[in-house]
Order: C-alpha cells, then sequence, then structure tokens
C-alpha cells in the first residue's frame, strides 16, 4: 500500500510534484538555504548510503530507481568511483 507523504491538503490525493518543488524550494529560500532544491537530498542521500557500503541495488530501491547504474551515474558520477577504485589499489599495493 502506497501512502501520499506529500498529499494535497484538502483532498488527500497525491500532491502534483512541481508543485510540492515549489512549496519546498519556497521553504528552503525562507530558511536561508537559497542553494538548495530536492534534488540535493536525494544525492546526499546517495553519497551516504554509498559511504555506508549500502549495495547499488539497495540505493537504486531507496531513489526509486529502476537501474543500479543509473543510480551511480547520476548520483556519484564518475569521479567518486574513480576515486574508490585508486584508493583500493593503493589499499592493494600497500599491502604487498
Amino acid at each position: 500500500m502506497q501512502v501520499a507523504v506529500f498529499s494535497a491538503p484538502l483532498s488527500g490525493r497525491w500532491r502534483d510534484p512541481s508543485n510540492t518543488a515549489h512549496l519546498l524550494k519556497d521553504g528552503f529560500v525562507a530558511m536561508g538555504y537559497d542553494q538548495f532544491t530536492c534534488h540535493t537530498f536525494r544525492k546526499r542521500v546517495a553519497s551516504l548510503l554509498s559511504d555506508s557500503g549500502v549495495s547499488p541495488r539497495v540505493m537504486a530501491d531507496q531513489l526509486g530507481r529502476a537501474r543500479p547504474s543509473l543510480s551511480l551515474d547520476v548520483y556519484l558520477g564518475r569521479n567518486k568511483r574513480v576515486q574508490d577504485a585508486t584508493s583500493a589499489l593503493e589499499q592493494v599495493g600497500a599491502a604487498r
């Protein structure tokens, strides 16, 4: 069963995502966080999950993505994966 987190106040039905985004943006601006968007938090969640060692599949499920590769590409980007690979290779080299 799905429950609307941001339901329309009077009808209780699903709220249009663009309306919710505008309301959240207005709230961020009012609090002095002009640079924040809804997407900012999705990226942060992806980073936290990745840094915690959560698998790409679980991360994709949490973010509502069908493919883990898309989550990795969109939210973490190539630079993060290159840094992770470099660190892993340095650790292997140091262990020898």
